[in-house]
């Protein structure tokens, strides 16, 4: 999986300098601003997307270094927390934050 993410993010980098490239060709080469801006907003595109992913990225590896310590500080949890796990590779971004709360909320409890 380590290597999926790696390549997309690569490849969003390199669509991301692909871009501005195009920008500073297009200014080098006095282009008409219209053309310059349509330009500035692909290489917008290709940065947010950039950050998306990183950003989602960085959030799937919070949660498994989470899961990892609690496994070991709460082992009578290792069955929910491996359920916790496995959805955080599969839920889509936007539900996430349900399950870093219910993290936090183990986090908290007495063991």
């Amino acid at each position: 999986m380590d290597e999926e993410l790696v390549r997309k993010v690569v490849n969003r980098l390199h669509r991301l300098i692909g871009h501005a490239n195009k920008v500073d060709e297009m200014i080098t080469g006095k282009r008409h601003p219209a053309e310059v801006l349509n330009q500035l907003l692909a290489v917008e595109g290709a940065l947010y997307k950039l950050i998306y992913e990183q950003y989602d990225i960085l959030v799937r590896l919070y949660i498994h270094e989470r899961v990892n310590v609690l496994v070991i500080k709460q082992p009578h949890l290792a069955e929910e927390l491996e359920q916790l796990h496995e959805q955080a590779f599969q839920l889509p971004l936007k539900k996430l934050p349900k399950l870093l709360y219910r993290l936090r909320e183990i986090e908290n409890q007495k063991q």
